[in-house]
């Protein structure tokens, strides 16, 4: 099961209550931290108030909802699980929330899709 996130309603993506946040909240789980940490909280203001106003954005986000399931289900099959999440909320979901909350948005755009593709490669 995987922890709802609040999100704006537009019409390229699914209503807020079915929208998820899957890798930054496994991995903030993981380290026993709330749906409501801050960590989580800057990530969807970066994406609700960032990367959803252009349409490559809006993209990038909606190729995320699309490949982040499974890579949460691969990896938790895994029985290192519990390191590659805490390892990734280290250096991944750390690291760009901070350079987001900065207003660094490239650097945590960089960051964010280097830890995807990280766990990507693990899920395969």
């Amino acid at each position: 099961e995987h922890a709802e996130c609040s999100v704006m309603t537009e019409p390229d993506f699914l209503p807020p209550e079915k929208e998820g946040c899957f890798l930054t909240t496994a991995s903030v789980h993981t380290v026993g931290l709330a749906d409501d940490c801050w960590e989580l909280t800057q990530l969807r203001a970066f994406r609700d108030g960032v990367m959803k106003r252009t349409r490559t954005g809006r993209g990038l986000v909606a190729d995320y909802y699309a490949r982040a399931p499974q890579i949460v289900e691969r990896i938790n099959a895994r029985a290192d699980a519990a390191a590659i999440w805490r390892k990734t909320w280290a250096f991944g979901v750390v690291p760009s929330a901070i350079a987001a909350r900065l207003g660094f948005e490239g650097l945590a755009l960089r960051l964010y899709r280097s830890m995807l593709l990280r766990l990507e490669n693990l899920a395969a």
